[in-house]
C-alpha cells in the first residue's frame, strides 16, 4: 500500500487520511472551508480494522462510508452532533487476506449494501524473489505519464459535460457481470 499510496501522490495532487477514528472525525477532513469540492482518499493498512471500527454500536461511520462511496453529500443530525457533507468526495484502499475478507464481514455491512460498492483487486502472493528489485525509473515514470494523462482526460470529461462519465461495457464484459452477480 505504502508503494501505491506514494506512486499516487507522486502524480496527483490527493489529501491521504490514514485511518478511521470517526465519522465525524472523516466529515471534518472532507469539509472545505469555502465549500468547494474536497477529495479524500482513506487510506487503511488493514481492512478489518475499517470494518471493526465502522460496526461498533451507535457509530454512523457505516451509513456515511455507504453513502459516501456512491455519491457526495451526507447529512445525519442528532441532538448532540451534526455531520453534514457536501462535495466531499472519499475513495478507500485498505489491504487484506482472502481468509479475513472471507469472515470479517457483519450482517450490516451486507444488509446496507457496503460490500457492493467496493472495488476488489485479488492478488496471489508467490515467492518469487527474497528482495525484489526496484522498477526501472525510466518504466515508473512512464507509468506514471500515462495516469496523469487518464486522469486529465477524465477531469477534463468531467468538466466539460457538467456531469458524471457513464461507463459503457462491452456486451462480453456485461454477460460476466451479469452472470456473476446472479
Amino acid at each position: 500500500l505504502d508503494h501505491v499510496d506514494r506512486f499516487f501522490r507522486e502524480v496527483c495532487t490527493i489529501n491521504v487520511h490514514y485511518g478511521l477514528g470517526s465519522a465525524e472525525g472523516l466529515a471534518g477532513e472532507l469539509e472545505a472551508e469555502d465549500g468547494s469540492p474536497r477529495s479524500l482518499l482513506l487510506h487503511c493498512d488493514e481492512l478489518k480494522l475499517l470494518v471493526d471500527k465502522a460496526s461498533q454500536d451507535g457509530s454512523v461511520a457505516l451509513p456515511m462510508l455507504t453513502t459516501l462511496f456512491e455519491r457526495n453529500v451526507f447529512d445525519n443530525t442528532t441532538k448532540g452532533r451534526k455531520i453534514r457533507v457536501r462535495n466531499g468526495y472519499l475513495s478507500l484502499v485498505a489491504a487484506c487476506t482472502t481468509e479475513t475478507y472471507q469472515r470479517m464481514w457483519h450482517p450490516s455491512f451486507r444488509d446496507i449494501g457496503f460490500i457492493n460498492r467496493l472495488f476488489l483487486v485479488h492478488g496471489d502472493a508467490h515467492r518469487r524473489f527474497f528482495a525484489p528489485k526496484p522498477v526501472p525509473e525510466s518504466e515508473r515514470r512512464r507509468l506514471q505519464d500515462d495516469l496523469a494523462g487518464l486522469v486529465g482526460a477524465i477531469a477534463h470529461t468531467v468538466e466539460a459535460r457538467k456531469r458524471p462519465i457513464e461507463m459503457v461495457l462491452d456486451p462480453q464484459a456485461e454477460q460476466i457481470l451479469q452472470d456473476w452477480y446472479m
